[in-house]
């Protein structure tokens, strides 16, 4: 519970009092670096001009035109003067500080991170039973066949990781699988 409240606080509380965690957090989340990333896609922006796939004809030209000026002022002059890069990266699931992941967490927390994968599952009915769970590795976290359907050639999955603690269960996370029926 303390490392869940630490999760719902603010960076810099967590950096001070589990600083194994918010390391931990930035792996998982692979927190990139501005600076890279608008060099990254600046360098491809450069490309498309070279190739010749972004002209003038292009409906973008003149903004893209505009950001290969202004890219050597820096990323927070980027995100700032081109807000749509900045929300194109946050629903690519790119994060830029340890407070964007915390914030990624909390919202998948209340639910508000159901991509589209997990959309196809609306549908579902599932029952628990208890010969699709299996222990984990360490015992305490189990992992559960939720279901499966298939669409058009298509079968997809879910599955949840969980664990009960005091006769209370707690999602720890989930994973959707697709296969194809070979048909």
């Amino acid at each position: 519970m303390e490392k869940a409240a630490l999760i719902l606080g603010d960076a810099e509380t967590l950096e001070a009092k589990d600083p194994e965690l918010a390391r931990r957090i930035r792996e998982k989340m692979q927190i990139a670096d501005p600076a890279v990333y608008v060099n990254e896609l600046v360098g491809n922006l450069r490309e498309s001009f070279q190739s010749g796939e972004i002209n003038e004809t292009h409906h973008n030209y003149e903004m893209l035109s505009q950001l290969l000026i202004d890219w050597d002022k820096g990323a927070d002059y980027i995100f700032e003067h081109y807000p749509s890069l900045l929300e194109d990266a946050h629903q690519r699931g790119i994060v830029f500080s340890l407070d964007e992941a915390l914030e990624q967490f909390r919202r998948y927390a209340r639910g508000e991170g159901i991509n589209n994968d997990l959309r196809r599952f609306k549908d579902l009915e599932a029952e628990y039973h208890p010969e699709n769970a299996e222990p984990g590795r360490n015992g305490g976290i189990f992992s559960y066949d939720v279901g499966s359907f298939t669409e058009d050639r298509d079968v997809w999955g879910i599955d949840m990781l969980y664990y009960v603690q005091d006769e209370i269960y707690y999602l720890v996370d989930y994973s959707v699988w697709c296969g194809s029926t070979g048909g």
